[in-house]
C-alpha cells in the first residue's frame, strides 16, 4: 500500500513539488530499526516540507467536505473483512482527495484526521 504511494510520488504532476527522496529501501538499510513502509509513511505524512502544518482554513474545510462527500457517495457499498481493510480503503479515498484537490499541500492522513475530528 505505502509502496504504491512512493511510486506515485515519483510521477507527480509538474505543478506538485518534486520529491526530495524516493529510495525508501536504500534508506531502510541505513536505519536498522525502521522498515521501508515506515520510512515512506513518515515522509509522506509528516516530514515532507511541501505538506502544510498550518491550521485548516474555512475554505479548506468546505473543499474537504464537498470533495470527500462526492467521492464517498460514488463508491459502491462495501463489506470489510476487518478494520485494517476499511482503514486502507478510507486512506485511499483521502489520498485521492489530497492529490486532486489540495495540490499536495495536505496529506491524506491530515485530511482523514480533520474529517473525523471536525
Amino acid at each position: 500500500f505505502l509502496h504504491q504511494h512512493a511510486r506515485e510520488s515519483t510521477t507527480a504532476p509538474a505543478s506538485a513539488s518534486p520529491p526530495l527522496f524516493t529510495h525508501w529501501g536504500a534508506l531502510a538499510k541505513k536505519l536498522p530499526n525502521r522498515t521501508e513502509p515506515q520510512i515512506c509513511h513518515r515522509w509522506i505524512n509528516h516530514l515532507n516540507p511541501a505538506i502544510s502544518t498550518a491550521p485548516f482554513t474555512h475554505d479548506e474545510d468546505i473543499l474537504l467536505y464537498k470533495r470527500y462527500s462526492a467521492l464517498f457517495l460514488q463508491q459502491p457499498r462495501r463489506d470489510f473483512r476487518n478494520r485494517r481493510e476499511k482503514y486502507l480503503w478510507q486512506m485511499d479515498l483521502f489520498n485521492h482527495v489530497s492529490v486532486n484537490n489540495f495540490r499536495n499541500k495536505r496529506s491524506g492522513l491530515q485530511l482523514r484526521r480533520r474529517w473525523y475530528d471536525a
